[in-house]
């Protein structure tokens, strides 16, 4: 609604509403809200709303004569969604980038997938409900605590695990390579198992004649360590070691001994 109002005399607008709305003025008006017998006057502004009701208004320029746009209504005001408005909405329902956060956001939720591309100050994450994938984290990253499973793809350095309060569990380990070798071990002598970059050895005792050895470390002066009995209605074997250690294994019996050891790399 338009309306040329005078700032020497008032304009009078008989019309009943319980709000109105100043689309455009050029400074402050006087709009005076009639109710039956009793009236009050405000002062507003261009883009300025008041809620009362009333059953004539009245106007009056602070400045020079001017036309005015004006919006009145009953019930609760209700913006009009111009052109530009719904251009800016249809914007918001996109995909926004933030290039930049200075300060601090609080996000209580977000429905749709999040690309973050660089984070330069600290993140606290306290929930998250749904599987994320990190694709590169340059940076070292604290996690305290994690509630469901993990799983990790690939990880290209090395990761260093301080502390961890609860049970891990290897699905499934893959090796390269299996090997095995018979060492003859002569009686009253023993032979040294070189070091290896293996992850896991172990022994066996397969001479068809009952054998007592020892499997000691490599720098030994005399038969002690592990006991390995094998032989006629006995077989001797060691718990699997992981370690890339040297060793030497003795014979103290009086007949040869066939010692097996399996390393895996």
């Amino acid at each position: 609604m338009k309306l040329n109002i005078s700032n020497s005399s008032v304009t009078d607008l008989p019309n009943s509403g319980e709000w109105l709305f100043i689309q455009s003025a050029l400074g402050d008006i006087d709009v005076t809200f009639v109710h039956d017998s009793k009236s009050r006057t405000i002062t507003i502004g261009q883009g300025e709303m008041i809620e009362m009701p009333y059953t004539g208004l009245q106007f009056q320029a602070r400045g020079s004569t001017q036309e005015i746009q004006f919006r009145i209504g009953w019930g609760k005001y209700t913006p009009n969604i111009t052109a530009v408005t719904s251009t800016i909405i249809d914007q918001i329902k996109k995909p926004i980038e933030i290039s930049g956060v200075n300060s601090e956001l609080n996000v209580k939720s977000i429905a749709d997938s999040v690309t973050v591309k660089e984070i330069s100050e600290a993140v606290e994450v306290s929930k998250i409900n749904d599987a994320v994938t990190v694709k590169e984290i340059s940076e070292a990253v604290e996690v305290s605590k994690i509630n469901d499973a993990v799983t990790v793809k690939e990880i290209s350095e090395a990761v260093e695990v301080s502390k961890i309060t609860e049970n891990v569990k290897t699905v499934e380990q893959i090796r390269e390579s299996f090997v095995s070798t018979d060492y003859p071990v002569l009686a009253n002598s023993f032979i040294d198992v070189p070091a290896r970059d293996r992850s896991q050895i172990m022994f066996q005792n397969m001479g068809e004649n009952e054998t007592r050895c020892r499997v000691s470390d490599a720098d030994a002066l005399a038969a002690s360590g592990l006991w390995l009995i094998g032989g006629g209605s006995l077989f001797g074997e060691s718990p699997i070691l992981r370690t890339k250690s040297a060793f030497r294994i003795w014979n103290t019996s009086d007949v040869e001994s066939m010692i097996t050891v399996n390393e895996v790399f």
